[in-house]
C-alpha cells in the first residue's frame, strides 16, 4: 500500500470547504497557510487541519489520525449569544431558550382547536391545546375506560 500525501488530504478538505461556504451567502475561509486581515471582514471562517501520530493495523493499514478545526468569527451581537434569551415570568420562573423557539401571544385562554383557519392551538395550557393533543393521541378514551371498568370489577 503507498503512503498517503498528507499535504493532498489537506488541501481536498480545504477546497471542499472553501467550495461549500462560497455559496450564498458567502462567508470568507481563512486556513493556516494565507495571510487574512480580519478587519476587513466582519464574519469568517478559520480552517485549521492538523495531522498526529499514525498507527500500523494488523491488516496492513496505517491510520493516521487529523484534526480539521473550524473556528467561526462573527461580529459582536451576531451568533449564537445573541439568539439566547433568559426570561423570568410574572411567577418568578427563569427559563432559558433560543430566540426562535419562542413565540408571543395575546390570549390567556383559547378554547378553540384552532388559532385562525389553518393553525392549530399551541398555547401550552390552554383547553384547545389539551384538545389537540387528545385529538392526536388516537385510542385513549376506549383504553381509560377499559382500565377503569376493570377497577371497578376488583374494587
Amino acid at each position: 500500500m503507498a503512503a498517503i500525501d498528507l499535504n493532498t488530504v489537506r488541501s481536498t478538505i480545504e477546497g471542499r470547504l472553501a467550495t461549500e461556504l462560497a455559496s450564498s451567502p458567502v462567508i470568507p475561509v481563512v486556513f493556516s497557510n494565507m495571510s487574512f486581515d480580519s478587519t476587513t471582514e466582519d464574519t469568517f471562517v478559520q480552517c485549521e487541519t492538523t495531522f498526529g501520530g499514525g498507527r500500523y493495523l494488523a491488516n496492513g493499514v496505517n491510520v493516521v489520525v487529523g484534526l480539521v478545526t473550524l473556528n467561526i468569527f462573527t461580529e459582536e451581537g451576531i451568533g449564537s449569544g445573541a439568539n439566547y434569551v433568559i426570561a423570568v415570568t410574572e411567577d418568578n420562573i427563569m427559563f432559558k431558550s433560543w430566540l426562535k423557539d419562542l413565540n408571543e401571544y395575546t390570549e390567556v385562554h383559547m378554547k378553540s382547536r384552532m388559532r385562525d383557519k389553518i393553525h392549530p392551538n399551541t398555547l401550552v395550557g390552554t383547553d384547545g391545546y389539551r384538545d389537540n393533543l387528545i385529538n392526536m393521541t388516537p385510542g385513549q378514551y376506549p383504553l381509560i375506560n377499559k382500565i377503569r371498568q376493570s377497577l371497578k370489577k376488583s374494587g
